[in-house]
């Protein structure tokens, strides 16, 4: 007779299923209770669950792993050639003398561009003037009797601050589209400037540092003092003696230069 028979059992069955049923439970042995709970609560009960590969499958998963570590720095290298800056270029010189980068000639000789590089101290003569730019980005124009470490241009992501240093002379600076979110500071003997797009002139005087602004806005202040706004048209001069700082308008000599710089600002910066 089949569990699920649906007809009813004998009375045999019937008398043996009572006495089954009429049996006692059997109750664990204390010994067996005490280990078993001893060994529940130090997690010897059960195995963890783990994935177990085939050996095809381990060898993939493998070649998956070591495959992504080349991906993965093939990505990185060219996130930083895309983000690399256009070079500086020498777009014009004047003068007898030519300037020199790190004490190199920057004259017409062959190869006079690839001396000029971010970091690179480009002394100019007097009597002589430069202009360098870095496409879109920002545009220099060293004047005669400038000391000048040249800052990096601006990355397109990375990279995007550049730092100079000015000792001597005059530097005039306009920036492109291409500037638009990066920053650009300039330190003097005294003085600190940052610029985040401008036209803006940063003179070296006896008395101390004069930033003169045509266009923009152009943060200035010592180097251990407060920083200031400078808007178009104005200018503030940082004095090497500790005086405080002068705000008026920008010097009169500077406006023709100054716009002569922003108007050349397309062709200098194509």
């Amino acid at each position: 007779m089949k569990l699920d028979d649906p007809d009813p059992m004998s009375p045999e069955l019937e008398r043996a299923r009572d006495a089954v049923r009429a049996l006692p439970v059997p109750e664990a042995e204390p010994a067996f209770r005490a280990r078993l709970k001893g060994n529940f609560v130090a997690g010897r009960i059960g195995r963890p669950a783990s994935l177990v590969l085939a050996g095809r499958d381990r060898a993939r998963a493998a070649w998956f792993a070591f495959s992504a570590i080349p991906a993965a720095a093939a990505l990185v290298v060219a996130v930083a050639i895309l983000d690399r800056p256009p070079p500086w270029r020498l777009m014009a010189s004047a003068g007898a003398e030519a300037a020199t980068a790190d004490g190199r000639s920057l004259g017409a000789e062959a190869g006079a561009e690839r001396k000029v590089r971010a970091g690179a101290r480009v002394r100019v003569p007097d009597g002589t003037a430069l202009m360098l730019a870095s496409a879109g980005r920002v545009a220099m124009e060293l004047m005669p009797g400038t000391d000048m470490v040249l800052p990096a241009p601006p990355g397109r992501w990375l990279a995007r601050s550049g730092h100079a240093r000015v000792t001597s002379g005059e530097v005039r600076v306009t920036t492109g589209p291409a500037f638009r979110g990066a920053r650009l500071t300039i330190e003097t003997g005294e003085a600190r400037i940052e610029a985040t797009g401008t036209t803006f002139a940063v003179l070296c005087l006896r008395a101390g540092t004069c930033v003169c602004v045509y266009e923009g806005r152009v943060r200035v202040g010592a180097k251990r003092g407060a920083m200031a706004e400078v808007a178009a048209g104005r200018r503030r001069e940082i004095f090497s003696d500790g005086s405080p700082p002068l705000e008026a308008a920008m010097l009169p000599q500077e406006h023709p230069p100054l716009a002569r710089v922003a108007a050349q600002r397309e062709a200098l910066l194509r």
